[in-house]
């Protein structure tokens, strides 16, 4: 009977592995033949380059699929966006820009901070910039305020809603008490407020304090931006504190100053008497093949390796993760590779697994032993983020970036007094003590917390003596630092955590200064979708199925490899 069962689900899962390839195979063919069918990005002439950004902008690489063509085309980094922007100041076809407010929200402030200083730049030209928006936000008029003109419909339904900032936090403890739930919460650190939520009713004023101090630098930062079109900052600091520019209509709007022009995209375009407008991911992936197409073969670079997403231990497979397994041989690559002479490490990361963050560092500090590596700090690089970018010679951040956050918490939920609501017994067998050290059903035995504290407290001195090391702080200094506090970037490079505020394209520009005229290569390098699609099918465990589904999946391999060769041979018939 094993036997019959066995064949019948080896000659179902051999059937449908052979379908799966077929079908595999009609998607590269039909790939390569949209691809050579499908037009060019169309860039108009007497246009403007229109700025609307996806939902989430991550830096090392947004998906901005529209068909099938664009499967196999590498994401679009927030960077090439940025250049792409640089690059229409000289391009005869682009008249101006065109920022749609209401497709920008996927950015971050410190992204933002760069897109701002990138418009500054396009300015310069003496090319235009227009700001559209039907519902602007605050964050979307950081942006707008850079802009020669800001537009809205003429609508009452349209809103601009100019306030401060708020954020709600949803705490758990009384709800999953009610379900017999307690999560045990041990914090190193009395400002490290990650996982309160879980094991108290309300904020902590630790935690409170440290979004107030937050909240306070970043309002003074936004005052500071709107100044650049507001000369009285501290009447316009009052009036939007006391909420006179929430949802406010077009007209209202208009009447404050706030915007400058009732109009609509399709009338801006008539009166200016341009063509349309140019889509910035088309006109980004045509810069981008262009640069790629035209680029001089330079052999020494500088290297950007992107550190983006949690740290998560070495066996988690995650994707869109900060893994060692996959970090780790990239850096002991980048520091064998001669050619390599500078490496800007981008984290954009709030951190995760304390070991991960220290075989990570181990690593970096090697390179940065033998080479210059610079971090360049994105949105976020705090806990395990700040702790990987630790031994870097310098440390950039945005002024809006939130850093810091040195501490470790440890969270153990314990089901308990679930087991016991539902009716079940729960019967343990230790041998030796601590035993059931980490067993949700049972709670802590006798001395199991102050265990767990002192393991906690020794990662966190580890952590404190690395950034204690690399950044020059004293002992005495570091605890009034450290501690789970979080800073933004300019409150960082005040108390010694950063060195400079700075931003990436600005990185290069100095190490190019420094080394010379060297490409810039980013790792890892991002995979292609029969990559992607590759990395699911070989993880599969086909060992139990026998040696026909193997041979299958070696085909698969071969195919994979055979058809990424018919890709790039259509490729470089299209450019004969």
């Amino acid at each position: 009977m094993f036997r019959f069962f066995k064949w019948f689900f080896k000659t179902i899962l051999t059937t449908l592995l052979r379908l799966i390839v077929l079908i595999l195979f009609l998607f590269i063919i039909a790939t390569v033949f949209i691809n050579k069918n499908q037009p060019d990005p169309e860039i108009y002439d007497n246009s403007l380059l229109k700025l609307s950004f996806p939902i989430v902008v991550n830096d090392f690489g947004t998906d901005d699929v529209k068909n099938l063509a664009e499967l196999s085309l590498s994401p679009i980094m927030y960077r090439d966006y940025l250049n792409a922007i640089n690059h229409s100041r000289f391009d005869s076809k682009i008249k101006g820009l065109y920022i749609n407010l209401d497709a920008i929200h996927g950015l971050g402030k410190e992204q933002m901070e760069e897109l701002i200083l990138t418009i500054v730049d396009f300015k310069k030209s003496g090319k235009k910039v227009y700001a559209y928006g039907e519902y602007i936000t605050s964050s979307g008029y950081e942006i707008a305020v850079v802009a020669d003109s800001i537009l809205m419909p003429g609508s009452t339904s349209a809103m601009l809603n100019l306030t401060g900032f708020s954020k709600s936090f949803i705490y758990y403890k009384d709800l999953l008490e009610k379900f017999g739930v307690k999560t045990n919460v041990i914090h190193a650190g009395d400002f490290k407020s990650y996982g309160e939520n879980y094991s108290k009713s309300k904020m902590s004023e630790q935690f409170k304090s440290e979004i107030n101090k937050i909240y306070d630098e970043r309002f003074k930062l936004f005052i500071e931006v709107l100044s650049r079109r507001f000369s009285d900052s501290s009447t316009l600091e009052k009036d939007i504190l006391s909420g006179k520019f929430a949802m406010l209509t077009p007209s209202e709007a208009k009447e404050f100053g706030l915007i400058d022009e009732i109009t609509t995209p399709t009338a801006l375009i008539e009166e200016k008497k341009l063509n349309k407008f140019s889509s910035i991911s088309d006109y980004a992936r045509s810069y981008m093949f262009e640069k790629k197409f035209n680029s001089v073969d330079l052999k020494d670079e500088i290297a950007i390796l992107y550190a983006e997403g949690n740290i998560v231990s070495s066996f988690d497979r995650t994707e869109d993760c900060i893994n060692p397994t996959k970090l780790v041989p990239i850096i002991k690559e980048l520091r064998e590779d001669d050619n390599v002479k500078a490496v800007i490490l981008r984290v954009n990361s709030g951190g995760g697994s304390a070991l991960s963050s220290e075989l990570i560092y181990q690593e970096l500090k090697k390179l940065a032993d033998k080479k210059e590596l610079v971090v360049s700090m994105g949105n976020i690089a705090a806990s395990g983020g700040y702790y990987i970018s630790t031994p870097a010679k310098t440390i950039y951040a945005g002024k809006n970036t939130i850093t810091g956050s040195i501490g470790v918490v440890a969270m153990l939920p314990q089901f308990s007094k679930t087991a016991e609501m539902l009716g079940l017994n729960i019967e343990t067998v230790n041998l030796g003590k601590f035993g059931s050290l980490y067993s949700p059903l049972t709670g802590f035995e006798e001395g199991a917390e102050k265990l767990f504290m002192d393991r906690l407290f020794k990662t966190y001195d580890e952590f404190k003596s690395r950034v204690m090391d690399n950044r020059n702080i004293s002992p005495d200094s570091i605890e009034s630092i450290a501690g789970g506090r979080i800073w933004t970037g300019t409150q960082a490079v005040n108390i010694g955590l950063v060195d400079k505020i700075g931003y990436l394209n600005d990185i290069v520009d100095d190490l190019k200064k420094e080394y010379g005229d060297l490409k810039v290569t980013t790792y890892p390098k991002p995979l292609s979708l029969l990559d992607r699609i590759s990395s699911r099918f070989d993880k599969f465990p086909l060992s139990m199925f026998g040696d026909e589904v193997k041979t299958i999946s070696k085909k698969f391999r071969t195919f994979k490899s055979l058809s990424g060769e018919i890709l790039f041979h259509t490729m470089i018939e299209d450019l004969k």
